[in-house]
């Protein structure tokens, strides 16, 4: 018995010292995370991915990087999508990995995987020193490291947005907190440079500030020597760069955000129940991941879809307030809440969001950071109590052991659903099958494959279900007319062009259609409608050019073949108009 206890012993002092040993639990973290993730690097582009990286012109060269900085991320590879997203340091990190790798997928998801690599190897040395511990740091990370919520985020590509933004958040609060322990300017003006990356990497990051006051006040090691006028004062830079960032979105998308469904307050605040409840869940018990739920706006406070979140939601802040004023490292727990919370708020103005598209994965990735650290800490609390029983410390072992396994293993699959559109598109729908978007993505899909019968009765559901949904006429229309049903397909498409009037790549088709039922005016006016929308759309000028010289109009046409090669210089259609006219 005495052995056994040697043993155990000497086993709990090497692990102490492997933790406690500089750099150890560093390589050991970025170790597991990127073998976590390894399998990610089999996986192709899928969903946005298509429209972002593969279709996207602006990441093809360094000419387009000022352009970044002026407009939306979505406003030239689509720009009849409302204008919310101002991220012009991700658009460089698209522009570097474009440079770098081309379409390759492969490298693209190695650059992704390591984006999280990185944050958790930062994670570990922020929670070290917030605490003081390495042993909870390490908890902290590991959790973090294998949380399945964090899928999205890393085996998705265009999901890398949080993982860029965290990685620069992270190092701005470690230099903040160097500067605030009177180290060298050189630590604040690093600090300062992450800080502006960040906030101009996504929206979230304009609550940095808060962060780096609570950081500086709170943190164990090094604890900040300056004073706490010095503290304020030094995070005014910061809140100048959040101004600096309000005005240049301002300028960029012509307003702060755009109400995508024209939602109103009222009904916006009634949802917050719902959607607290979903991530409270996926926190907590991360299963039934997928990149697509059916949750919805709730439009009254009467309802149960108001009233039985809410009542899950209140207990839980409650109990989680209660237990962290009880802990003897509040003032750090604290801290750790806030990177839970304030990451939360900017996701909260459910107005840009489209109808069930309320929720994903990928807004939890931040704020799990805090998380992890408060479960971190409960967990050295339990095995501190348990540790005083008989076989007490294999009992912490053992759960600790399962924990991380099951966390693995559920990181491990839920990637494997973002292997490509199809596994993707089908994982949505046995999840969400009243959520349109999934819906229609899988009807798209299966068209691409060749199961044309399949996409197009998921077309034909979805609009049965909901007859104003534009995308499902439209891709519907559009099989219509590939298997040369001309009259059925100018329905299709033009219903879709009512409700849609400012998708330009819409009313192109709707030309090409009219000319096959040889309606050739209302050809060419669907055609100048598509070039007003966008008139440096690729091939748009052909297109017209193409109904001109149907209609007879040769110098027209002409003209139009012209224009296209002024925009795309070696535009092959043009090229092929162009001889065609020389050539009769």
């Amino acid at each position: 018995m005495a052995a056994n206890r040697q043993h155990a012993h000497s086993q709990v002092k090497t692990a102490r010292l492997f933790i406690e040993q500089p750099g150890y639990m560093e390589v050991c973290i970025a170790a597991l995370a990127f073998v976590a993730y390894m399998g990610s690097l089999t996986f192709g582009f899928v969903t946005d991915d298509r429209s972002q990286i593969l279709n996207n012109p602006e990441i093809h060269s360094w000419a387009s990087l000022p352009g970044y900085f002026t407009h939306a991320v979505w406003s030239v590879i689509a720009p009849y999508t409302p204008a919310n997203y101002y991220r012009p340091i991700f658009f460089v990190w698209l522009r570097a990995n474009y440079m770098l790798f081309g379409t390759s997928s492969v490298g693209w998801h190695a650059s992704a995987v390591l984006l999280h690599v990185i944050v958790c190897v930062l994670m570990f040395r922020y929670v070290w020193r917030l605490l003081g511990s390495r042993s909870i740091a390490a908890v902290a990370t590991l959790l973090f490291v294998l949380h399945p919520v964090h899928v999205e985020s890393v085996a998705w590509i265009s999901g890398a947005t949080d993982p860029l933004m965290a990685v620069l958040m992270l190092i701005s609060a470690l230099a903040f907190l160097q500067w605030s322990a009177n180290k060298g300017l050189g630590w604040y003006a690093l600090s300062l440079v992450a800080g502006f990356l960040a906030m101009f990497t996504k929206e979230t990051a304009l609550l940095l500030p808060i962060l780096l006051v609570a950081t500086a006040l709170t943190s164990q090691l090094p604890q900040a020597t300056r004073a706490r006028r010095a503290i304020f004062l030094g995070s005014l830079p910061f809140v100048a760069l959040v101004g600096l960032y309000l005005g240049a979105r301002e300028w960029a998308l012509h307003a702060f955000a755009h109400n995508v469904k024209g939602i109103g307050i009222a009904t916006m605040v009634e949802s917050w129940p719902a959607v607290m409840a979903f991530y409270i869940r996926q926190l907590i018990f991360p299963v039934t991941l997928s990149p697509y739920y059916n949750l919805d706006f709730v439009h009254t406070w009467r309802s149960g879809q108001f009233w039985l979140p809410l009542l899950f939601v209140v207990p839980v802040l409650a109990l989680t307030v209660y237990l962290i004023q009880k802990a003897p490292a509040r003032r750090q727990l604290w801290t750790a809440t806030l990177w839970l919370v304030l990451p939360l708020l900017p996701v909260l103005y459910l107005r840009v969001f489209s109808q069930r598209e309320l929720v994903h994965d990928r807004y939890l990735y931040l704020p799990s950071l805090g998380l992890c650290i408060l479960v971190a800490v409960g967990f050295e609390k339990t095995a501190s109590w348990f540790s005083r029983m008989p076989s007490g410390k294999v009992i912490v072992r053992a759960s600790y052991a399962i924990i991380f396994v099951l966390l693995g293993i559920a990181t491990v699959v839920y990637q494997t659903y973002w292997v490509n559109d199809l596994v993707l598109y089908t994982r949505g729908i046995k999840i969400a099958p009243l959520n349109d978007t999934a819906v229609v993505n899988l009807g798209v899909i299966y068209i691409e494959h060749g199961q044309l019968q399949q996409g197009m009765s998921m077309f034909e559901e979805e609009i049965a279900r909901n007859p104003d949904n534009a995308t499902a006429l439209f891709n519907l229309g559009r099989a219509e007319y590939g298997l040369g049903h001309y009259q059925s397909a100018e329905t299709l498409v033009g219903r879709a062009i009512v409700l849609a009037p400012g998708r330009a790549d819409w009313w192109l088709m709707y030309a090409g259609i009219e000319i096959k039922v040889g309606k050739y005016e209302q050809a060419e006016a669907a055609a100048r409608r598509a070039l007003a929308i966008d008139p440096n759309g690729n091939d748009y000028h052909v297109a017209l050019g193409a109904v001109l010289l149907t209609r007879g109009d040769r110098e027209g046409a002409a003209a139009e073949f012209r224009k296209e090669l002024e925009l795309h210089p070696g535009d092959p259609r043009a090229l092929q108009g162009l001889a065609q006219l020389q050539s009769q």
